[in-house]
């Protein structure tokens, strides 16, 4: 059995939109980081002393990326290979909340090789585990750990 802790989050917005029947209704939420949108429908069930699921879940938005900026799959299977490469975001465009460290070439051609490398500069407070990007001018090498001063390459990219 999988239990899921007990956490705060935010709830912005818990609409109804629809009554289907005695025991079908859709909802709007618009929630923080971190809120489970099937434990929020299992609490509401509790709440009114009965059971419920959540089904049909539609994430309309979350952190950078939008539905209405989606390809539905009728359309990917008709665009052009022009039109999909102008839609298709780099890699790092959904990591820019993680820290940057940039390297030189010799050291990123290491890291790419899977070899540790030791940095000079040393960040304070950094988490334990905490990932960086780690780029070569602005392209991407690595998402690395940075331990007691040395970057150590998790996952490497080939560009």
């Amino acid at each position: 059995k999988f239990e899921i802790g007990k956490k705060n989050i935010e709830i912005y917005k818990f609409i109804l939109i629809k009554t289907y029947s005695d025991h079908k209704a859709q909802f709007f939420v618009s929630c923080g980081p971190g809120t489970y949108v099937r434990a929020l429908a299992r609490d509401l069930a509790k709440k009114l002393n009965t059971l419920g699921h959540a089904s049909d879940i539609v994430r309309l938005k979350n952190s950078y990326f939008n539905i209405s900026d989606s390809i539905n799959y009728e359309r990917l299977i008709d665009i052009s290979i022009v039109d999909l490469q102008n839609k298709l975001l780099p890699i790092d465009y959904v990591l820019k909340n993680i820290e940057e460290i940039k390297l030189e070439k010799k050291y990123s051609d290491m890291l790419k090789d899977g070899k540790v490398v030791f940095m000079n500069k040393h960040y304070n407070n950094i988490e334990k585990d905490s990932l960086f990007l780690i780029k070569n001018n602005s392209e991407l090498v690595s998402i690395a750990n940075l331990k007691k001063g040395y970057i150590i390459p998790r996952r490497n990219f080939n560009n």
